[in-house]
């Protein structure tokens, strides 16, 4: 919160979930948005962008979608204190319709800009791992370490 203002989560009629720009001195909300209306608006983002079309055309199918927010408050190099928002969307894209299995991908969409801002790519037959137990760990001092 800056200046009496801030971002709100609130639940509505029927469970629905919607976020808003609130002055807590004035009790005003601006800027609300709808859950559903933000997720609904990421997938056709998303689904927009021709890497991902080119993913989808590959089987693959999108799993979920989370919205996340963010909002805060810079300094600019004049010395005002300037308030910033947005509205992202995790899109999780993933081969295995479940979601837990095989490659999958996470989509990060700047709604408010309309695009795909990135793509990070998961491949389970990419990660390494120590099925015979050979791996060794150990835990000891780092130099200039008390």
């Amino acid at each position: 919160m800056v200046d009496g203002k801030g971002i709100v989560i609130a639940e509505g009629e029927l469970g629905r979930f919607v976020t808003a720009k609130v002055d807590f001195k004035t009790k005003v909300a601006t800027e609300v948005v709808a859950m559903p209306q933000l997720t609904e608006r990421a997938m056709d983002i998303a689904k927009a962008d021709p890497q991902i079309q080119e993913i989808l055309a590959q089987g693959a199918t999108i799993y979920k979608v989370a919205p996340m927010f963010h909002f805060g408050a810079r300094v600019t190099p004049t010395g005002e204190v300037e308030e910033f928002s947005g509205a992202l969307a995790l899109v999780t894209i993933a081969m295995d319709p479940s979601g837990v299995h095989g490659k999958s991908w996470s989509v990060y969409v700047d709604v408010k800009e309309g695009k795909v801002v990135d793509i990070i790519t998961k491949d389970p037959a990419q990660t390494k791992s120590d099925p015979e137990g050979k791996w060794k760990i150990e835990y000891g001092e780092f130099e200039g370490q008390k």
